[in-house]
């Protein structure tokens, strides 16, 4: 497989002869941009057809194995023995349905089938093998609403020697289905939403940066009278639609529809994060509000270390060799904090604890603010208190 490649990108640099995509715009079949492909750890493998005719043809029997590849019976027993059951299809002809490692595994009009569709903006392919019969079917299109479908089942009849059913019949109604129903969702989903409520802050105070350890980092940027959207390569309009919520104008292209945000607030009234559904399997993915990169500076830093006393306790506020500020309480261990906004800070460890430092009218830092679930705190600088001499014991 010499011309696969995980980067569209690539492919369109190297092979500009490939299939562009298409889709159903506005009952239009019409040419779309090429998207790339980010989510490297999914796959979106980009072949040529003879690549992955080969590819089928090694897994019809992956212990002979081809060009000097091969598996031990073990593993690719391993491989097509289902690990996860899915469900069961609406079809009696394939009943329960498993995931196996890479692969789906059915049994379809008595034949073992192994499976994998897949599928990108403007492209889809579906691949059935027939390990048991040594043959197997892919079609390919650099379509976005293939109905791939009918063709591969179909093609499965008559290599298994059985009277073709009428899959395009049976499919074409699923098909009009989806096709018709989607104004009665949108009209289903307008009838529950909030009307006359208003955003709990000002737009401006939603535009931050957002970050997920997988998912990157969203930007939702100020666009006149509304907000929009820039992540997960994907730069679209937000529409109000409830209190806190918006929602991410629809990108068909994509399967991006129906996107709903939620911002939450924090106890201390600033927005803290956006939760947004991305898998339908999974709670909403929560990406937590970035700090403004001038909050890792030493000069945004500096100023607010030395000593704050609250009676016999003395909180000390340093810089750590790498620049980060840290929290010493009395005696114990040091602690980093983490920078939030303006000028509060967090603890790895706790979403319930901040540290919020004050400024007098003059500008300088006089006090730090305990955020904590009992109160907040005042607590003043004490610039008397030596910067490594340990805290009085005299109590108040």
């Amino acid at each position: 497989m010499e011309r696969a490649t995980t980067s569209l990108e690539d492919m369109l640099a190297r092979h500009p002869d490939c299939a562009m995509p298409h889709a159903v715009l506005d009952g239009e079949q019409r040419r779309i941009p090429v998207r790339p492909i980010n989510t490297r750890p999914g796959g979106g493998i980009c072949a040529s057809i003879s690549e992955m005719a080969a590819y089928m043809r090694f897994h019809l029997d992956p212990v002979a194995g081809r060009g000097g590849l091969r598996l031990s019976p073990a593993a690719a027993a391993e491989l097509t023995t289902p690990q996860v059951y899915i469900d069961r299809s609406e079809f009696t002809e394939v009943g329960d349905r498993h995931y196996g490692f890479g692969f789906n595994v059915v049994h379809y009009r008595g034949a073992r089938r192994i499976d994998h569709g897949g599928g990108w903006s403007g492209y889809n392919c579906d691949l059935r093998l027939l390990p048991d019969h040594g043959s197997g079917v892919m079609v390919l299109t650099n379509g976005h609403d293939p109905g791939c479908a009918a063709l591969t089942n179909t093609a499965l009849d008559h290599l298994l020697g059985l009277e073709p059913l009428p899959w395009l019949d049976r499919l074409r109604g699923i098909r009009r289905l989806f096709r018709d129903t989607p104004p009665k969702h949108r009209a289903a989903r307008e009838a529950v939403r909030h009307r006359d409520t208003r955003p709990s802050h000002a737009l401006a105070d939603y535009a931050h940066e957002y970050a997920h350890p997988a998912y990157g980092t969203v930007r939702i940027a100020r666009d006149g009278d509304t907000l929009r959207w820039q992540g997960i390569d994907l730069d679209r309009p937000m529409a109000h639609r409830h209190y806190d919520v918006f929602e991410i104008a629809a990108e068909p292209t994509v399967w991006f529809e129906n996107r709903t945000v939620q911002f939450a607030t924090g106890v201390e009234g600033d927005i803290e994060s956006l939760a947004v559904s991305l898998e339908p399997q999974v709670a909403p993915i929560v990406f937590r509000r970035l700090p403004p990169p001038e909050m890792a500076t030493r000069d945004f830093l500096e100023p607010l270390t030395g000593a704050y006393r609250l009676g016999n306790i003395v909180f000390r506020i340093a810089l750590d060799p790498v620049g980060q500020l840290t929290f010493t309480r009395n005696e114990a261990a040091t602690e980093r904090l983490l920078p939030r906004h303006g000028s509060i800070f967090g603890f790895a460890d706790s979403d319930f604890f901040h540290i919020e430092f004050r400024r007098n009218a003059a500008g300088a830092v006089d006090a730090l603010l305990s955020h904590e679930p009992t109160g907040t705190y005042v607590v003043e600088r004490d610039d008397s208190v030596q910067p490594d001499a340990p805290p009085s014991r005299q109590t108040q």
